[in-house]
């Protein structure tokens, strides 16, 4: 079993266009992540995974905390060859 971490950091920019007046925005985005990755016996090629974390997102007058990946959390499956 393995456990991991990471993070990210983020500039978003942003082209508005409102018809008769385009206007420009810059914002930024952080996120942390703690994760699991499971191995089988007698597979070890294959292994069953599960992250969850965190992200910021602010544009403007816009900011956001949300859970990364857009639900609860991520669950996948690796093969590593």
């Amino acid at each position: 079993m393995n456990f991991y971490g990471g993070g990210g950091l983020g500039v978003i920019p942003m082209n508005i266009d409102y018809g008769k007046k385009e206007e420009s925005q810059t914002g930024f985005m952080a996120m942390a992540f703690l994760g699991m990755e499971f191995f089988l016996p007698g597979l070890p090629n294959l292994a069953f995974d599960t992250e969850f974390g965190f992200q910021y997102v602010d544009i403007d007058t816009f900011a956001q905390i949300s859970t990364y990946g857009g639900g609860f959390g991520v669950l996948g499956i690796r093969y590593y060859f």
